[in-house]
């Protein structure tokens, strides 16, 4: 009979340490989505009464500020999303409704921001940069603000921790199917 109940047990602190791994994972995608947010909103909030060159005034709300603000309501969802699974609920009441949904949208946002290929490269950073803010534009009299430099390094930060996030997830998706098998 003790025999059967050490394999039990053995097979329960198996389960308990993938449990807090998974937990461990998720712990620390909560805090990177918490950060990201946070430098998505610094810059969002630093650029609020920013006014671009009028020809850039579409470019700028459409490919910019509203993207922008598209990821930082997903990272509000995804939030949400990890606060039920760490709660073990099984509902959830956002947009996103698994993890791997999540880990897909953290990786376009990743892109969305800058994409670290430089032939590829479309993302927010680089048209800032090249379209909006360059040395040239300002030289011919566009808007530029002051401190671009410190919005860039906030895009840049947010990137990082939504890498971060994404290694995590990643991490998360593979304890999950490694303990299904």
């Amino acid at each position: 009979m003790n025999i059967f109940k050490n394999v039990i047990n053995i097979f329960k602190t198996d389960n308990g340490a993938d449990a807090n791994e998974m937990n461990g994972y998720l712990t620390n995608a909560k805090s990177n989505i918490k950060q990201a947010y946070i430098h998505l909103n610094r810059f969002l909030g630093s650029t609020s009464g920013f006014v671009p060159a009028r020809r850039h005034e579409e470019f700028y709300y459409v490919e910019v500020r509203d993207r922008l603000k598209k990821i930082k309501s997903y990272l509000f969802d995804g939030n949400a999303l990890i606060d039920y699974k760490l709660k073990g609920m099984n509902e959830q009441p956002s947009r996103l409704k698994s993890i791997e949904e999540l880990k897909k949208f953290v990786d376009s946002s990743i892109t969305t921001i800058r994409n670290d290929n430089a032939e590829l490269d479309n993302g927010v950073i680089k048209k800032l940069q090249t379209e909006m803010w360059s040395e040239e534009r300002k030289l011919r009299g566009f808007p530029v603000p002051k401190d671009k430099e410190t919005l860039i390094n906030s895009l840049e930060e947010s990137r990082k921790y939504l890498i971060e996030l994404s290694m995590d997830l990643e991490n998360y998706n593979l304890l999950i199917s490694s303990s299904t098998l």
